[in-house]
């Protein structure tokens, strides 16, 4: 499984593209996302890409990631973020 994590940044547009691609390729998708990113691109749309309900959490983004790891992390292979960089 790959938790694809999404900030709110311009670069959460391409979040889309990378989780078609990543279940394209026969991988389980999931996805977390905070609230922010959600001005961006919508749950719904990563929902239908990726066939998961889609986490969206309120917390910053420090603990947000810390979260997504610990929720999944049995089952983590990666953790990819979609945004240029991470201000913390």
């Amino acid at each position: 499984m790959i938790v694809l994590g999404i900030t709110g940044s311009i670069a959460a547009y391409k979040a889309a593209d990378l989780a078609s691609q990543l279940v394209k390729a026969g991988h389980e998708v999931r996805v977390v996302m905070t609230r922010a990113a959600t001005e961006f691109i919508t749950p719904l749309t990563l929902q239908t890409l990726t066939r998961h309900p889609v986490l969206v959490s309120a917390t910053t983004t420090r603990s947000f990631f810390a979260i997504a790891a610990r929720s999944a992390s049995r089952h983590i292979q990666e953790i990819l973020h979609a945004m240029e960089r991470v201000r913390l």
